[in-house]
């Protein structure tokens, strides 16, 4: 599950410092060990493993808007989106695009 930690690591920091390319071939290395691993359970595995990622970056957030007074709370909200947005999801398909 190292590429989900990685990039759960990577979005709590909001530092995507590693490269498109080299994201994409860890992403890669882990889907080809898990298929190695158990062909006919590849798809279940990396289901769980998306989950496990959504599920750590809600944690994340949570962690990050629970201490937020509710006049901060809109902002910070807006201000996470636009990051997402602007930062996460064009590097996300930059690196299904190198697939």
């Amino acid at each position: 599950m190292y590429p989900c930690t990685f990039v759960a690591r990577s979005l709590i920091l909001q530092s995507l410092s590693m490269h498109r390319e080299d994201l994409n071939a860890l992403v890669r290395r882990h889907i080809q060990t898990v298929l190695a691993v158990s062909p006919s359970k590849t798809l279940a595995t990396l289901e769980t493993d998306a989950r496990e990622l959504i599920a750590a970056g809600m944690v994340t957030l949570n962690a990050k808007l629970s201490n937020i007074s509710d006049e901060i709370l809109l902002g910070r909200v807006i201000e996470i989106w636009a990051f997402f947005w602007d930062q996460i999801l064009p590097y996300i398909e930059g690196v299904s695009c190198l697939s």
